[in-house]
């Protein structure tokens, strides 16, 4: 495993604009993603949207 990009999630790292609250989890996301959406992912000019998971749907069927 890259060690390089749980070093740059680092909660204590500067915090991504607009997302200060999900700063850490964004910059662990990005260090695996292209560049092109690394630099998205940083840059903060996005918005984050909740959308709501039935997860009972990972419930077997027995």
């Amino acid at each position: 495993m890259d060690r390089g990009g749980w070093a740059r999630a680092d909660p204590k790292g500067a915090p991504v604009p607009g997302h200060e609250q999900q700063s850490a989890i964004l910059r662990l996301i990005a260090c695996y993603r292209p560049a092109e959406e690394r630099k998205l992912l940083e840059g903060g000019n996005f918005r984050l949207t909740h959308i709501p998971c039935d997860w009972s749907l990972n419930r077997s069927r027995s």
